[in-house]
């Protein structure tokens, strides 16, 4: 292992400190220190002399810094002040050319970034683009479920009331059937002949007597409508005197109601 050499004062040949002076360099220098400190100015020269004396002593002393691995470096740079105040500057390592070039290439020229920046612009507003539209068909997908279960409960409520349309049209038509028809008529009468072929064409059965072959069905219609014209209709309890379509239809509907429900 080669032995690093000690670094020496270049005006006395001793062994310098870390800021480049020995013992007489400091000795002489705290003389001269000591003789001009009795006015301002002279504690400025002394100040200024000092400065130079280390500047002068640690740039002799340049060449024996030495690093820990044997190599040579770069000697702190050692500067005063008007007042005489020294300090030591580090300068910062320049940048290696490698290293630039490398740094560049990483960004990549000005016109490689402005392609980058607008790749990155037209990337985010797709994306925008993107969450708009999904936005919009969640939210047509939502009014779309609204409308298939509205037309739902519409036609479930259709629905129930055509369902109890058909239960009251059965039951009316059932208690309908229930309601006892009499027609107390002759073969000759024209009024008679059309009260007939309505309630067949309209299947509402009843039962007919001709006043003129039957006496018992004469005298019956004679205590119903002592006036003894005819046909003389009785629907259950309710008597007609002659025919009307309406008027038949009422007297069954009032006497069906008796049966609805029961």
């Amino acid at each position: 292992m080669s032995r690093v050499p000690t670094p020496r004062c270049a005006a006395h040949g001793l062994a310098s400190a870390p800021d480049g002076g020995c013992v007489l360099c400091r000795r002489e220098l705290g003389e001269v220190i000591g003789e001009s400190t009795e006015t301002d100015s002279g504690r400025r020269v002394v100040r200024g002399l000092l400065g130079v004396t280390l500047l002068v002593c640690c740039g002799s002393a340049a060449a024996w810094v030495v690093r820990e691995d044997g190599k040579r470096a770069t000697p702190p740079l050692i500067a005063a002040d008007a007042h005489g105040r020294v300090a030591v500057v580090e300068e910062k390592p320049a940048a290696e050319p490698g290293a630039r070039r490398d740094d560049v290439k990483a960004r990549g020229t000005p016109e490689e970034q402005l392609a980058e920046a607008e790749r990155a612009r037209v990337l985010r507003e797709q994306e925008q683009r993107d969450q708009e539209q999904a936005e919009l068909q969640r939210r047509s997908s939502s009014e779309a479920a609204n409308q298939r279960k509205l037309a739902e409960q519409v036609r479930d409520r259709e629905r129930h009331e055509q369902v109890m349309r058909d239960l009251d049209k059965s039951s009316r038509h059932n208690a309908r059937g229930k309601v006892r028809i009499t027609m107390f008529s002759t073969s000759w009468c024209g009024v008679c002949k059309k009260a007939r072929a309505y309630m067949l064409d309209k299947n509402i059965p009843f039962s007919e007597h001709d006043i003129e072959q039957d006496e018992v069905a004469k005298e019956r219609a004679r205590a119903l409508n002592p006036r003894g014209g005819v046909p003389t209709i009785l629907v259950d309890e309710l008597l007609l005197v002659g025919f009307s379509p309406g008027s038949l239809e009422q007297s069954i509907d009032v006497a069906a109601r008796r049966y609805q429900g029961s």
